[in-house]
C-alpha cells in the first residue's frame, strides 16, 4: 500500500517488524528470544500486516463534509503544534512543539522528567473538536512512515467499554484484534517489557464513567512496569487526565488565523461560497468569532451554517442548531428556493429533532458514544415510547448517515460526526422533561460535567429553567447542611463526601467558584491528616477552615442572589398580566 505520506508502507512496515523483533532477540531474556526466535517469520507478518492496515485505518476520515466517501487524512488535515511545561518552579516554561518535534521525542530513549521512564509518556489535552483524533492519526502516520524500531499501536478509548475490564496487556491485545489480528497475551507482555510498541490510545473521555479509575490505574501501572514504550494518550481536560502522574501533559494548542483559512481552503465546497467565508474570516470573525474558528470542528460547521443561514450566531447553542439545519437541507441546496427532499422517515423536521433529541439522550446516558446496530435500534426503540413518534430504524439510520451526516460508519460500528451534536440534542431532550423529571434528568446527564458540554447546552438554552428548577431546589435543600458544616470540620466534611456534596461539586464547576473543588477538596485533606480540631478554626492557625468559610458563603450569595432575581421576576409577571387582564376587562365592559 502506498502511504499518502509519501512512503511504501508495505516496505517500511516490514522493515519495522523485523527491527522490532530484532530489538526483542537482542536484549530480551534467554527464553523469551527462544520462543521468539522459534516464530520469527509469522511474527514479522503479523506485525507488518497490523502497520498496514492501522495506517490504511488512520489515513482515510470520515467528517461532516466528507460524509458519503472517506477522503485522505493528508488532503484535510492542518498542521496542529503542542505546548508542554519544561523546568521546574521559577525555571519552568512553556514550549511549543509541532509534529516532527514530538516524533524526535517519541522515538528517543533517554531519562525523561517524569521518574525513572526512558521513553515518553504523554496525556494529550484539549477541548471538543479541537482535533485530538486528526492529530493522532497524523503522528501514527508519521511515525509508521518513519525508520523506527517499534511497533506503532492506535486505539481508541470506546472499544473497551463494551469489553470486560481488563489490563495494559489486554489493551494491546484488543487492539491488533480490532484491526483483524491475533496477538497473545503472552506475545503482547514480552513486547512492552522489550520496548517494541509506540503506543496512542485516543478518546479517554469516551470511556464510561465506571471505567474511568479502573483505566487512569492501569495506565498509570502500565507506565510504570513498561518504561520502554512510548505512550500517548487523548482526551478533554478532566480530573481524569490530571491525574496521571506519571505523564506529562500536551495541550493540544488551537489553529491560527492562517490555519483556520488553510482547513477551509481544502474542504470540498462550493468554491465561492468557500472563498467568500474565507474573505469573511479575515474581515471580521476572526475578531468576533476567534473561539469558534481555532476549533477544526466548528470551523468547519461554521462554513455549513454560513452557506445554509448566511450569518454565524454567536451563541453555541444557537450555532448548532444553525448547524443542524445546514446539515437537514445540505443535499438539496443546489435545488430552487424552498425545496426539501422528503425524509427517509417521513417526518417533519420539528418531530425529527423530537425523536433525535429522545434518541440522544437514551444513548447518552447508557455512555453509548458509537453503536452497533443493535445498540442503535435498542435507543431508537426507547425513543419512540418516549416521544411517541414512528420510524421505521432503517429510515431512521439512513436519515441519520445519508441525510444528516450525523452519524458515520466506522467499521462495524455507528458514530456520530461528532459527540457535541449528541450533547446538544440530549441537552434539547433534557429541557423538554417536566419540572418533576427536569432535575432528575440534570442528575442523569451530569456525571460527565468536566469533560462534556450537555450542562452548558442546558444552562445556555434556557438560563431561568436551569436555576428555578434545578440550581435553586438544590442549594435550597442542601444549605441547612451546609450552614452547619459551618461550625464543625466533620458536617462540612460529611456533606463534601456525600451526594449532595457532588451536586455542589457540579455548581461549582459551572459557575467557576473559587475556591474550586480540587482546592475544597485538598483542604478537607490537608484539615485531616494534620489532626485539626473546631478550636483550630482561626485563620492564624489554619486557612484550610477559612477556604471552608469562603467554599460555604459562595453557596449561600449564590443562592440569595438567584433568589432575589427571580422572585422579582416573578413579581413583575404577575404585575404584567395582572394589568393585560384588568385591561381588558375594562374595554368589555364599554363594549357592553
Amino acid at each position: 500500500m502506498a502511504s499518502e505520506y509519501g512512503v511504501d508502507t508495505t516496505k517500511i512496515s516490514t522493515q519495522v517488524a523485523q527491527r522490532a523483533i530484532d530489538r526483542i532477540l537482542d536484549f530480551a531474556e534467554a527464553k523469551v528470544k527462544e520462543r521468539w526466535a522459534k516464530h520469527k517469520n509469522k511474527d514479522k507478518a503479523l506485525f507488518a500486516s497490523y502497520i498496514q492496515v492501522q495506517s490504511q485505518r488512520c489515513s482515510l476520515v470520515r467528517t461532516l463534509i466528507y460524509d458519503v466517501q472517506s477522503s485522505n487524512l493528508s488532503d484535510t488535515y492542518v498542521p496542529l503544534d503542542v505546548r508542554r511545561l519544561s523546568g521546574i518552579g521559577r525555571a519552568s516554561r512553556f514550549d511549543h512543539l509541532n509534529s516532527d518535534e514530538i516524533i524526535n521525542l517519541l522515538q528517543a530513549e533517554t531519562a525523561t522528567n517524569k521518574g525513572d521512564r526512558t521513553t515518553i509518556a504523554v496525556a494529550l489535552s484539549a477541548p471538543a473538536g479541537a482535533g485530538k483524533t486528526f492529530f493522532l492519526k497524523h503522528l501514527y502516520l508519521k511515525l509508521a512512515a518513519s525508520a523506527a524500531s517499534k511497533i506503532p499501536i492506535f486505539f481508541e478509548a470506546r472499544d473497551l467499554n463494551r469489553l470486560p475490564l481488563t489490563d495494559f496487556a489486554g489493551i494491546i491485545t484488543t487492539a491488533f484484534k480490532s484491526s483483524g489480528q491475533e496477538l497473545s497475551r503472552e506475545q503482547a507482555l514480552d513486547g512492552l517489557k522489550s520496548g517494541i510498541f509506540s503506543i496512542f490510545i485516543d478518546g479517554f473521555d469516551e470511556l464510561r464513567v465506571s471505567h474511568e479509575t479502573h483505566y487512569a490505574a492501569v495506565l498509570e501501572q502500565g507506565c510504570r512496569d513498561y518504561q520502554l514504550c512510548p505512550l500517548v494518550v487523548s482526551g478533554r481536560p478532566s480530573g481524569s487526565l490530571r491525574v496521571l502522574e506519571l505523564f506529562e501533559t500536551f495541550e493540544l494548542l488551537p489553529l491560527k488565523p492562517d490555519g483556520s483559512a488553510e482547513l477551509v481552503s481544502k474542504l470540498p465546497f462550493d468554491e465561492k461560497v468557500r472563498d467568500s467565508f474565507i474573505a469573511l474570516m479575515r474581515k471580521e470573525l476572526f475578531k468576533s468569532h476567534a473561539e469558534f474558528l481555532e476549533l477544526p470542528l466548528l470551523c468547519v460547521v461554521m462554513l455549513l451554517t454560513y452557506a445554509d443561514a448566511g450569518r454565524i450566531s454567536n451563541k453555541r447553542h444557537e450555532f448548532y442548531e444553525d448547524a443542524f439545519n445546514a446539515l437537514w437541507s445540505k443535499h438539496d441546496a443546489r435545488k430552487q428556493a424552498g425545496y426539501e427532499r422528503e425524509k427517509h422517515t417521513r417526518l417533519e423536521k420539528s418531530d425529527f429533532v423530537t425523536l433525535l433529541s429522545a434518541f440522544c439522550a437514551s444513548s447518552y446516558v447508557s455512555e453509548h458514544f458509537s453503536m452497533r446496530e443493535s445498540e442503535l435500534e435498542f435507543h431508537l426503540a426507547k425513543a419512540k415510547k418516549l416521544t411517541d413518534l414512528k420510524a421505521r430504524p432503517e429510515d431512521f439510520l439512513r436519515d441519520m448517515t445519508s441525510a444528516t451526516s450525523l452519524l458515520i460508519l466506522e467499521g462495524n460500528a455507528y458514530r456520530f460526526a461528532h459527540r457535541s451534536f449528541q450533547e446538544y440534542f440530549c441537552a434539547l431532550y433534557v429541557l423538554s422533561l417536566s419540572d418533576n423529571d427536569f432535575a432528575n434528568g440534570i442528575f442523569a446527564i451530569s456525571s460527565r460535567y468536566e469533560t462534556d458540554s450537555v450542562l452548558d447546552f442546558v444552562r445556555s438554552m434556557n438560563t431561568e429553567r436551569f436555576e428555578t428548577a434545578w440550581v435553586i431546589p438544590v442549594l435550597g435543600g442542601v444549605m441547612p447542611r451546609l450552614e452547619r458544616g459551618q461550625t464543625t470540620f466533620q458536617t462540612y466534611r460529611s456533606l463534601i463526601r456525600s451526594k449532595a456534596g457532588t451536586l455542589l461539586r457540579i455548581i461549582r464547576y459551572l459557575y467557576e467558584m473559587k475556591p474550586s473543588s480540587d482546592e475544597v477538596l485538598g483542604a478537607v485533606e490537608a484539615w485531616g491528616d494534620m489532626k485539626l480540631t473546631n478550636r483550630d478554626r482561626s485563620s492564624e492557625k489554619s486557612p484550610h477552615w477559612q477556604t471552608f468559610m469562603k467554599d460555604a458563603s459562595n453557596f449561600i450569595s449564590l443562592l440569595d442572589r438567584l433568589t432575589k432575581k427571580y422572585s422579582a421576576r416573578v413579581d413583575m409577571r404577575e404585575a404584567l398580566f395582572k394589568g393585560e387582564y384588568t385591561s381588558l376587562k375594562s374595554i368589555a365592559k364599554k363594549d357592553e
